[in-house]
């Protein structure tokens, strides 16, 4: 059979290994624009408290979902009058984190004083995983009207983050210091 393969990614393509030829563009993450801002963060409180929660850190604080669901709730801590909460980056990096205000609200709302285990859980108890975050936030940006809500995921607002925090004039190694 002569049908074409799907190659990997490519840059911001995907293409045929066999021809090379363009199939498809890489969905790029967009970010939302602060109207959709808005709307999201307002659907993800109306969601429940772990929606808002999720929503408000990855989309005031720029983590990745994977950081976000690693942490536990003992990775929060208060430092020099800020509220943090110390991550593992991509490569293993620890780290922490000054947490937005409206991020150390939600957080507080959802966690309703639980004190030990992951941050984010199953209603089990378990740790929530990222298949459900991701479900959650798309679930979240459809009840929010956003165009392409499903297309949105948990890393659009990572997007977002570093695309606002630049327009904002936030120096290029701050940001990447973020990312």
């Amino acid at each position: 059979d002569s049908g074409k393969d799907i190659g990997g990614t490519v840059g911001v393509a995907i293409v045929d290994v066999g021809t090379g030829d363009l199939l498809a563009a890489h969905n790029e993450h967009k970010p939302l624009n602060p109207a959709s801002n808005a709307k999201l963060l307002t659907a993800a409180a109306e969601h429940s408290p772990r929606a808002r929660a999720l929503v408000t850190l990855l989309l005031h604080d720029g983590l990745r979902v994977s950081e976000a669901l690693a942490a536990d709730v003992t990775d929060l801590a208060g430092v020099r009058g800020h509220r943090t909460l110390t991550i593992t980056r991509k490569g293993g990096a620890r780290r922490s984190v000054v947490l937005n205000a409206t991020t150390s609200d939600a957080l507080d709302a959802y966690l309703d004083g639980r004190d030990t285990g992951p941050l984010f859980v199953t209603r089990t108890g378990g740790r929530w995983d990222r298949t459900e975050a991701f479900r959650t936030v798309r679930t979240v940006a459809a009840l929010a009207g956003i165009a392409n809500a499903d297309k949105i995921t948990p890393h659009s607002l990572r997007h977002t983050f570093v695309t606002l925090a630049r327009e904002a004039g936030v120096p290029l190694e701050d940001v990447q210091d973020a990312a």
